[in-house]
């Protein structure tokens, strides 16, 4: 293989994944691909109803979604209209819940779902979803 001397490098204005290469045999282009971040395209419960002391399965789909991806969501509790938010809800796109007691009893609905790969950054939109689980008391189905 022959060597290649090159005497200027450049970076495209207009799209800071090109890089220019000027040498002795002329001038190359060197695009690097951007990875897409993580996006969610569907999230749902593995049952509609659970027990205060059983635990559900939720998964989510989309694209460049691995086991280091987080999400948050946005969801409402049992009876209220009042839509909250919780940053780091689970990390990776499937992640078993536990039921603890003292949970509201009721329809806890998801409404909305952010996947991001680092942990302290909230700052996407959110994808409208709409699923929802229904906590039950104990000994009940």
């Amino acid at each position: 293989m022959e060597s290649l001397a090159v005497f200027a490098l450049a970076i495209d204005p207009q799209d800071a994944n090109t890089l220019y290469a000027g040498s002795t045999r002329g001038l190359f282009t060197i695009t690097f691909e951007t990875p897409r971040p993580p996006a969610v395209d569907n999230f749902q419960f593995n049952q509609a109803s659970v027990r205060i002391g059983d635990s559900f399965v939720d998964t989510a789909s989309g694209v460049n979604l691995t086991a280091q991806t987080y999400f948050d969501i946005l969801f409402r509790e049992p009876g209220s209209s009042v839509v909250k938010e919780v940053l780091n809800w689970q990390t990776g796109a499937a992640s078993v819940h536990s039921i603890s007691a003292g949970m509201g009893l009721g329809t806890w609905t998801i409404i909305g779902v952010r996947a991001h790969e680092d942990e302290t950054d909230h700052i996407g939109g959110y994808v409208t979803v709409s699923t929802a689980v229904n906590i039950l008391a104990d000994g009940f189905r």
